[in-house]
Parts: structure tokens; sequence; C-alpha cells
């Protein structure tokens, strides 16, 4: 009988305090699993570890926080250990946390090591094309309490890899074959940070000030060594808006620095958002969105040669105070872990706990934010070490194929989800295919290519990109250009559509200020548009507008971006924004929209699609700059590139 990956998840998150720090991890066990762990004789829970839990529709209301004079996080009582306080009709009690059982003989809550958590890093199964008949996941193994699982910890376990396809065990073909590829991660790290009044004022402690060198070492540890793979920061703020405080950066040294500078005088921070509010949940999105924007870039300039892994770390003492609502969906769906951490007793965990996925930490006051941090540190640090790349030799020919990666210990019964993708088995090379065995993986496919690769064979310069397992510079111009100026942008050229019907889409140059101008001669972005009477066909190219300028068009601004300040209030007017060129991904975009290289606008700029046959309608949607038809549907495709890393890196 075939195995098959069981229909359950690993999710949702609940409160451990320790010595009054709190800790939120996830699990998979079921509500009647759930024990509180032994009190003493003022009703406190002795401290230890964790126990799992049920769905949250299963547990009683919760609440946490509170500003109670004997320090309590729930009624009367204070939880410590691996475990949170759940009120219930009969008053308030302390339950083992997610990922946690009681052991009944010690009354401690420790770590059930048989729940254990699968999830995919890409959204999609890396593949040969055209050649071998080779499938690869990519995705990360922790425990159900969040904490990682590298190599050594699966020896450990006894654990062993379970590949299924269409839920038959590949092992158990004698065509097929399975490995682990081991490959070095670059790690993405957003640090989020509260900079409203009541985190940074003198009359409220001014906790912002007095928690940052933690968050300093926090930043500082994660410093890779030297030739290991490179580290990225990025950090943001958030008062009643949001901002980028600090772009994606690897220079370690920047971001404290940067940190120090808001430590010195928060209004360096705050007067970019504003501190007589709190977007939390806004703060949140935004974070994701962006460590998920750099991933995609980088996945993209590589052809997906270098494997990525993000995180989202988010700081504050309080609340949403905006009146909106989380994105759940979002959250959930995330391919970046991300984790919250409260400071004060002030914290409210109804909105802490739904951000924090990946673990939520409460630290009421100073000497708790060492534990904290240590904590996050090491499991930040570790996430590059349990994200495994899993490669194997598929028997499939034709058709959409379903791959499931699990585990398997002959000692130990695992509670798991299972890390999954689909791949179209069409697109292997013909038959007889090139040979797919353990040398393809260990080395023969990167020998034959400079970058890309289904089993990750690098990236390139970061001046240069990767087209067709080729490092080389950015295409100066495309033959066509499909109504798409981005593949006409690194020589400074526009795509211009023809008068006559059966001549393609061009990449020429724009028309300089004066000159008369209409559809198909149109002005040099940038630098002018069209201004054109009411009721005329041809206009007269005059001056781009600088940022704060009403605007109609965004090719009327020197940004590219003509934009409402407030685009929920339908009587915000349209003025140029300041910024780079175009909007970026994931922001909300105009039919006219222009949005940053790399993505397209559809009602969001859209990352374009890289990996064939994804289905396009234009080559706007298309990294390689091609929409071809193939089995009666469009696909993208293309063997060129038009963008580098270090373009994503302005000074």
């Amino acid at each position: 009988m075939p195995l098959r990956p069981p229909h359950r998840t690993c999710q949702a998150t609940r409160i451990a305090v320790v010595g009054g720090l709190a800790l939120l991890f996830s699990g998979c066990t079921d509500a009647n699993d759930q024990k509180p762990p032994p009190v003493d004789e003022q009703g406190h829970a002795t401290p230890g570890n964790n126990t799992a839990g049920g769905d949250d529709d299963d547990l009683p209301d919760t609440s946490g926080g509170g500003d109670d004079d004997d320090g309590s996080n729930c009624g009367s009582i204070l939880c410590k250990g691996h475990s949170k306080c759940v009120l219930t009709d009969d008053g308030a009690e302390c339950v083992c946390d997610r990922g946690y059982y009681l052991d009944t003989i010690e009354q401690d809550c420790l770590r059930d090591d048989s729940c254990i958590q699968l999830r995919p890093l890409l959204d999609f199964c890396r593949q040969a094309v055209n050649g071998a008949p080779a499938v690869a996941v990519y995705f990360s193994v922790d425990y159900c309490s969040g904490d990682p699982i590298p190599p050594a910890g699966l020896e450990t376990l006894g654990a062993r890899f379970v590949v299924l396809e269409n839920d038959n065990d590949v092992t158990e073909n004698v065509e097929s074959h399975a490995t682990a590829i081991d490959k070095d991660v670059e790690s993405y790290v957003a640090l989020v940070l509260d900079v409203s009044r009541s985190f940074t004022s003198e009359a409220d402690a001014n906790e912002l000030a007095l928690v940052i060198p933690e968050l300093q070492k926090f930043v500082g540890a994660l410093r890779p060594e030297a030739g290991s793979a490179p580290v990225y920061v990025g950090l943001y703020v958030f008062g009643r808006g949001v901002a980028e405080f600090t772009r994606f950066t690897p220079n370690i040294e920047r971001v404290v620095s940067d940190l120090a500078r808001i430590q010195a005088d928060p209004e360096v921070a705050s007067s970019l958002v504003g501190g007589d509010g709190s977007s939390l949940y806004a703060a949140v999105e935004r974070a994701i969105q962006e460590t998920e924007r750099i991933r995609q870039f980088r996945g993209a300039v590589s052809s997906d040669g270098i494997l990525t892994t993000g995180a989202v770390v988010v700081v504050t003492d309080g609340r949403d105070g905006s009146g909106g609502e989380l994105d759940t969906a979002l959250i959930n769906s995330t391919l970046n872990n991300v984790i919250s951490i409260g400071i004060g007793y002030g914290i409210d965990d109804g909105y802490l706990d739904p951000i924090g996925r990946d673990g939520s930490y409460l630290a009421p006051t100073p000497q708790d934010w060492v534990a904290a941090f240590a904590e996050i540190t090491d499991r930040v640090n570790k996430y590059p070490d349990r994200a495994y790349l899993l490669g194997y030799c598929s028997s499939a020919v034709v058709g959409e194929q379903q791959v499931h990666v699990g585990l398997a210990a002959d000692d130990l019964e695992l509670e798991q989800t299972w890390a999954g993708c689909s791949y179209s088995a069409s697109l292997f090379g013909a038959d007889p295919a090139p040979l797919c065995n353990k040398a393809f993986f260990e080395g023969d496919e990167c020998a034959a290519v400079d970058c890309g690769g289904m089993s990750a064979c690098g990236g390139c310069a970061d001046d240069a990109c990767c087209a067709a397992g080729r490092c080389g510079a950015p295409t100066p111009q495309h033959d066509l250009c499909d109504g798409d100026d981005q593949l006409c942008d690194n020589v400074g050229l526009i795509c211009l559509p023809s008068e006559e019907s059966s001549v393609e889409d061009s990449c020429q140059a724009g028309l300089p200020l004066g000159s008369e101008c209409d559809r198909y001669n149109r002005c040099t972005l940038q630098q002018s548009f069209c201004l054109t009477p009411e009721d005329a066909d041809v206009g007269v190219c005059v001056e781009a507008m600088l940022e704060g300028r009403p605007c109609e068009l965004h090719e009327q601004c020197i940004s590219l971006r003509c934009e409402q300040s407030k685009p929920d209030n339908p009587l915000d007017p349209r003025i140029c924004q300041p910024g780079e060129p175009g909007s970026r991904m994931f922001q909300l975009c105009s039919e006219d929209g222009e949005c940053e290289t790399g993505t397209y606008c559809s009602t969001v700029c859209e990352p374009r699609q890289r990996y064939w046959p994804s289905p396009c309608q234009r080559a706007a949607e298309c990294h390689y700059g091609g929409c071809y038809e193939w089995e009666s549907k469009k696909h993208c495709g293309g063997n060129e590139c038009f963008y580098d890393w270090a373009s994503k890196f302005p000074q």
C-alpha cells in the first residue's frame, strides 16, 4: 500500500513564560492533549518547557499582558516555563504550549520531539527542463515548538527523508534515486521596530532606547563567518505609518549604526511615520512583502541558482491601534518565518499571538530581554542550516506530477506535516533523456553551467545576471518588447508600437523636449511627457514633474509614480510621489501604472514569472522577456535577462 502524506498541519501559536519571558511556538497535536503544568503554592506554574495544543477554536478564550500589581499575565496567576494562561468559566489556569507535552513524573513540560513540521521554502518544484528527469524540493524542517532541526538533529532522531511521487515511495522504484543536495543558503532578515510615542517617550520609560542594545547584539550576531553565505538585514519602523529605515543590506555594521542613531534620537525614525499611532499589522505585512520581494529578485537574477531563507522579527510594546485587521492569510501562507517580541507588561497577546507564527516572546523586563534575544538569535542563525534541497530522479514521462517530502524514523512515531509541490514531467528531455543519478546531483549538472540549475549551481557577479545557465551583462536590447518598456530600460530606450499592424513593438529612443508626440511617438520617460490638448491626437513633449506636483498619469512624473498618498481615501488627490521609479513589488498599481523593474502591473506589482511553463498573456509578465505559444496556450520563456543584482541596491 502506498504511503500518503497526512492531511494535518502544525499551525497557531501559544504563549510560554520563562522567568517573566513569554515564548510562542507552533504545534500540531490535538486539543485534548493540553494539560496544565503544575502550580506552586501561590498558583504560579513551575518553570519548564512546552506542551502541544489544538486548534484555536477548541481553546478557551485567552488574554495576556496588563499592568497588574503582581506582574501577572492572566488574572491573579503568572504562568512560567513553556506554558500559557487560559481563561475558563472556572477561572484562570496554565497549560503547556503547543509542540510540548506534560511529563507527569517530573511535572514538567517537555518538547515533543515526535511533532515535526516540514514547510516548502519555494512555491514550486525545481526541475530540469529539456534535460535529465530530475526534480528537487526545497523545504525546512522544524520541531512543532519552532526549534530548527539541522542535519545533526535528524541524525539524533534517527530520521530519514521519504519522497512520495503521486503517493508512491520513490525508493520502491528501481528507476528512481533520491539524495540531499548540500548547498549554501543566504539569509534575509527584516527587523520591524515600534517607534510609536508609547515606546519612545521618557514618560513611558523610553523602552525603545533601553532595548536597542539587545537589538544591536542580535543583528551583530547574524554576521556570517568568513567564506559563508551572506546575511542581508533590513530595518523597518512603524508608528502611525510604516517606513523603510534601512533597505536590505549585507553590511551588518550599517544596520547596527542605524539602530544607534535611533537610540540617540528616536525622532529620526518617528518623524518618518508619526508617533501618534501604532500600525502594527501594516508593518508586519510590509516586512513580509519586502522580504519576499528581495528573495524573489535574488532568485530571478540567479535563475534560482542561489537558495535563500527569510525571517521577519517584530519588536513592539503594544497593540495595533490603526483600526485595521491582520492579514492572517498572509501570515499563514508566507514562506518566511515570522517572530514577534513583546516588550513590557502592557502587551496584549491577542495581538502578538497571530503575528508570531514561528515564535512569539513576551519580555516584560530588561532581564527577560537577554534570554529572549539569545533564543531568537540562535533560531534565526539556524534557519539556513535547516533548509534542505532534496533531489530525486523521476520515472514519470508526461503530465502534472505531485511530490511530497516527509520523515520516517524506525524508533519514533512521528506526527508531522509534509512539504509538497508539483511539476510537469512533459518538460524533461526527449526519450532517451540524459542520465539522472547521484553524480548528476553532486556536480555533473553544475559542471555544465555557470549559474542557475535545478540543483542550485550558484549565481553571478552583482553586475551580471543568469540566463540559460550562463552569466552575462543584462541584454542591451530585446528584438521585440511587446508593449513592455522594461525590456528596453537598461539602455534608456522605450517600447514603441508601430503604426503598421504587421510590425511588432520595438525598443526605440524617446523624443526630446519640444517634440510633437502621440501614441506612436513617445517622449523620453523620466525626462518628459506628452501634453496633449483636450480632444487632440497630437501633443508636445514637456518637462516631467518633481515629487509633490498634482498629476494624472505616471509618465508625467520623474519617479513614474503618480499615486494617492492615502489609497483608501477617494478624495485624496494623485501627486508625483518620491522614491525610485515605479511602484515596488506587491504595492498597488493602476492600469497605466509603472512598476519597478522585474515586476508588472496586475492590480499590484507582481513579480515576473521565470518558470517554464508559467502561463502568460504578454511578455511583461515574464522575467526572460518572452511569452510563447505552447500546447495551444501561451507560456513564459526566453533566454535573456535585463537587470542585475546591483540594480536592486542603489546607493
